[in-house]
Formats: structure tokens, C-alpha cells, sequence
């Protein structure tokens, strides 16, 4: 009897719940990352770069907008160029 009565005081989150705890995390989330630019400058470039920059990578040739392929043929274009 004492197994039965212990995992009925177990509840799963409610939806209200769930929303607030998500809410929550976004809310801390960005306090953290204003947190990081204002202070911790050069720490939040190296997460960049070791982070951001290898996810962005794996879309970059799909969507619009990043200039990473385009950067890198004109660089190419400019060491081969004759001057």
C-alpha cells in the first residue's frame, strides 16, 4: 500500500506550469547574455567563436543573409588577382 500511496503524490507539470518554467529560463537566458556583453566581453567572443560560429555553419549555404561563403570567395578572388 505504501508504493501506491507515494506515486499518486507525484503529479506531472501542468501547462501552466510548463509556460512558466519556459518563460522563466527564456527570462534568465537573456539577463545572462546582456550580463555577458556588458561585462565579460572577450569570454562571450571565444563562446562565439568555439560555439556559435560551428552551428551557424551547418545552415549558412541555405539561408539568405550570411555572408560567410561570399566572404570567402572574395577573399580567394583577391589573392589570385594580379596586382
Amino acid at each position: 500500500m505504501c508504493a501506491t500511496s507515494e506515486a499518486s503524490d507525484t503529479r506531472p507539470f501542468t501547462f501552466v506550469e510548463a509556460v512558466n518554467t519556459a518563460v522563466i529560463i527564456i527570462v534568465l537566458l537573456a539577463a545572462i547574455g546582456v550580463l555577458l556583453m556588458r561585462f565579460r566581453k572577450r569570454w562571450l567572443a571565444k563562446i562565439n567563436i568555439a560555439v556559435t560560429n560551428r552551428i551557424t555553419n551547418l545552415f549558412t549555404g541555405w539561408l539568405p543573409g550570411f555572408g560567410i561563403l561570399l566572404t570567402w570567395v572574395v577573399n580567394r578572388v583577391r589573392s589570385i588577382a594580379p596586382q
